[in-house]
């Protein structure tokens, strides 16, 4: 009886299926055949060689992966439709691994189109890793390298390039939200929008990649994003793609664009970023820079609301034959309401009016931006306001600009009146009114309190029926910065601009670095605010010079700690945050707080740092359990 019992109790055991390992051509001679022999679970392994034909993983969840890799492992779709599709409700379980996937044609739509030359992706969410998707096609279609259609693939270690088609020649989303990663797309060409990647109604996660040479023949030429589209676009090398800007938002898209370079593209409008027709985005911590247009040379917004916060744009130009474009070198704002706060705005051009940045017709806020030495060949080379724009412009630093004309630093033009507080104009230049100029088709009006100007109102021209309402607590005395021939706008511990604003214009808590924006009680003019800070001039290039800065009370001793890491959450100490790791590697004096309030420690970068490796610093200013003692920010060395 036992041992029935036991024979009846095996043979209702459940059955244990295992995972099987099938190998192309040992086991089938072709991958599609493999694939249809498989279960889900199972990997197929390709071994080396081309492959002729067009595959389709009809819903399974299992791995394809070369054995040797992209260059010896080919998968040809022998324009014959697309080369690997997703089509059947695949997941992240259906993975294709380590292939070239080349000459395909496209999958053809009910209205005759071709979509997703290389892969194809509908209602599906496969995961596409370490593959070359390399010249593939989809005419009068979208997608020549990857097509998403309801679809949130991740895509993820790839090469995207010499794909094309009518639009997204590299990445095609509609409806989708993609996870797009450490690709690099590059060389996709003749899209009419979006050479590198395309986003209609879709959230894609954009980040790390390198989009790069990428063409089309209107604008997008790197990333387009139309309709309610909402990705988040991070972290990006996107640089040299022809044919329109590098990232386009229009049409009610929302993206996320952060910590990105954006370098050598242009357009009409915009030639890094064009944000156009009800678009929000925030543009925050990018690198601007080498790029032009018509209007806009780093960034153009045209009936759009977006936030411009913490970026460099620098070296970008505005040319046209169109007289009636030439504006914004690095900022255009057109029929726009945007915050355009904490930027370093610097070295762009036009060859007509707004070297550093273009009003028309809009009220932005312009808050707590170092603008300087930027050029126009005509005028306002700082700023220009016209077409009735009536822009806030707050505690900012505009110096060294220039226009060969009129409004070296402002100009105030076509009814427009632009009120200006708690802001510098320092040595900026024009033939008339070099740091202010009122006038130009219409009369216009600015008003201005609490500001530092230089050579008071005799710098500023006024053009009959014009209005310039010179407020009170104006001052004209040299701001005192640390070093102004080298860009460092900084003011000192001894700065007539120190405490010198109105509180009451205020809407930000920082300044453009993250201190408090009222340190001691009132607000200082311009876009620093004197306060214990660490900060660093110089490339962080290894075997290179550099000095580290900081900024405290003179007389104080100035200790600094060099750590291995940075510790979230800090710890708490009677002078502030601590926030690097205990025990820091290294942590020594440097000197004594001079008079004017900066202390420079000049250093050799180690050669033996390596490119990409980061080093955080923090310093103490004064002594352990002093009244006046504080602890800085910290400061992060990213080595080039």
């Amino acid at each position: 009886m036992r041992f029935g019992s036991i024979l009846l109790a095996t043979l209702f055991l459940p059955v244990i299926g295992f995972a099987a390992t099938i190998y192309v051509p040992d086991n089938y001679p072709t991958i599609q055949g493999a694939i249809d022999a498989s279960a889900n679970g199972d990997t197929v392994i390709v071994r080396p060689g081309t492959y002729v034909e067009n595959i389709d993983f009809v819903g399974k969840a299992i791995t394809l992966e070369s054995e040797m890799g992209v260059a010896a492992t080919i998968i040809d779709g022998n324009e014959a439709g697309s080369v690997v599709r997703f089509s059947s409700g695949e997941g992240a379980g259906s993975v294709l691994d380590g292939f070239t996937v080349t000459n395909g044609t496209g999958s053809v739509d009910p209205w005759g189109s071709f979509l997703g030359g290389g892969i194809y992706c509908d209602a599906s969410s496969p995961t596409i890793t370490n593959n070359s998707v390399e010249g593939n096609k989809a005419d009068d279609g979208s997608g020549g390298g990857i097509y998403c259609y309801d679809s949130s693939p991740t895509i993820t270690d790839n090469k995207i390039v010499r794909n094309w088609s009518f639009t997204g020649s590299g990445i095609y989303c509609f409806n989708s939200s993609p996870i797009i990663a450490g690709n690099t797309i590059a060389n996709n060409f003749f899209s009419v929008y979006g050479g590198g990647i395309y986003c209609d109604s879709s959230s894609p996660d954009i980040r790390d990649n390198i989009i790069w040479e990428n063409l089309s023949l209107y604008t997008g030429s790197g990333i387009y994003c139309v309709g309610p589209s909402s990705p988040n676009i991070a972290k990006n090398l996107i640089a040299q793609n022809y044919g329109g800007s590098g990232i386009m938002c229009a049409d009610s898209s929302s993206p996320v664009i952060a910590n990105n370079i954006i370098a050598g593209h242009g357009d009409r409008s915009g030639g890094g970023i064009c944000c156009h027709l009800s678009s929000s985005p925030s543009i925050d911590k990018n690198e601007i820079f080498g790029n032009s247009a018509e209007c806009g040379g780093g960034i153009s917004c045209g009936s759009s609301s977006a936030t411009i916060t913490n970026n460099v744009i620098s070296d970008n130009n505005v040319i046209s034959d169109n007289s009636a474009s030439f504006y914004g070198g690095g900022i255009y704002c057109g029929g726009s309401t945007p915050t355009i706060a904490n930027n370093i705005i610097s070295g762009n051009s036009t060859s007509f009016a707004g070297g550093g940045i273009s009003v028309w017709n809009g009220s932005p806020a312009i808050i707590n931006n170092t603008i300087s030495g930027n050029d126009s060949l005509y005028l306002g080379g700082g700023i220009y306001c016209h077409q009735s724009s009536s822009p806030s412009i707050t505690n900012n630093t505009i110096v060294g600009n220039s226009a060969y004309d009129s409004g070296g630093g402002i100009q105030s033009a076509d009814s427009s009146s632009p009120t200006v507080t708690n802001t510098i104009f320092w040595n900026n230049s024009a033939a008339l009114g070099p740091e202010i100029y009122l006038g130009y088709l219409s009369p216009s009006t600015l008003t201005i309190s609490f500001s530092d100007v230089e050579g008071g109102q005799s710098s500023c021209h006024v053009e009959s029926g014009c209005a310039l309402n010179w407020g009170s607590a104006m001052i004209d005395a040299d701001p005192l910065f640390v070093d102004p021939a080298n860009d460092d706008f900084h003011l000192t511990w001894d700065s007539p601009c120190g405490d010198g604003g109105d509180n009451t214009a205020v809407t930000e808590q920082y300044d453009f670095e993250g201190d408090p924006r009222i340190a001691f009680g009132t607000v200082d003019i311009g876009a620093d605010e004197y306060y214990y800070h660490l900060y660093h001039v110089g490339d962080v290039v290894p075997g290179s010079a550099i000095d580290l800065k900081v900024v405290g009370y003179p007389g104080a001793g100035v200790t600094l700690f060099l750590g291995t890491g940075i510790a979230d959450p800090p710890y708490s100490t009677q002078h502030g945050d601590f926030w690097l790791n205990w025990p820091p590697l290294w942590r020594g004096t440097i000197g004594t707080v001079p008079q004017n309030g900066i202390i420079v420690h000049a250093t050799t970068v180690p050669a033996w740092w390596a490119s990409g490796s980061e080093h955080p610093f923090q310093t103490l200013v004064g002594p352990w359990g002093g009244g006046a003692t504080m602890l800085t920010n910290p400061m992060i060395l990213d080595v080039e």
